[in-house]
């Protein structure tokens, strides 16, 4: 299949996917979001296109197909305007990515456990532990509005990622309100919706 413009592979969910499919609307740059059955998945990792063995990838009209979720928000944001050339402020917005990657991490073994009674363990800990441990420090990081204060970046659309999974209440075992008490996590989410650059977009 011949790619005329960026082509965005990813499931129908928006996890990992979302922030780059958002800063896409930002850049209003027109690309293809490709979303895969498990099915469909086999045979696309199949035909060799997933680099790492897994989504999403960015398929290029160059002919380049990239991986790694993180690394292709960073190449759209750069073409998008939402990766700073700064050197302190591309520190600021990959730290939050590299914060919001950790969260991530907490929460994928209880994704993983097959036993329910573990799993639910394993979210009881996560609800009154880890994560009133961990959110602070991007609560924190988000303390001037954006991650870089006025002007919003990758960094916010990662962040978001993390905080609307967490708030959606779709993790059995953690409440839906274990963000509340953070007011500038809450607080991005309005903001980014609220952002001209958003307009439009579907963010059910």
């Amino acid at each position: 299949m011949a790619v005329t413009k960026p082509r965005l592979v990813y499931f129908n969910i928006k996890a990992r996917a979302e922030p780059i499919r958002q800063a896409y609307h930002f850049g209003k740059v027109d690309f293809e979001d490709v979303r895969l059955s498990k099915e469909e998945f086999v045979e696309f990792k199949a035909a060799g296109n997933c680099p790492c063995g897994q989504l999403p990838v960015l398929q290029l009209p160059s002919g380049e197909c990239l991986a790694q979720s993180w690394a292709i928000l960073r190449f759209v944001g750069r073409q998008t305007g939402l990766y700073p050339t700064d050197a302190m402020e591309a520190y600021k917005v990959d730290a939050t990515l590299n914060l919001v990657e950790d969260i991530v991490q907490k929460l994928v073994p209880s994704l993983r456990e097959a036993d329910a009674d573990k799993k639910m363990a394993m979210r009881k800990e996560l609800a009154e532990t880890t994560l009133p441990q961990w959110l602070p420090y991007l609560d924190k990081a988000l303390a001037n509005g954006f991650v870089l204060g006025d002007t919003i970046s990758i960094g916010d659309l990662a962040a978001m990622y993390v905080i609307d999974w967490l708030s959606a209440g779709i993790m059995d075992g953690i409440p839906s309100s274990v963000v509340t008490p953070f007011a500038n996590l809450t607080a991005l989410v309005d903001k980014v919706k609220a952002h001209p650059n958003m307009a439009g977009y579907n963010f059910a």
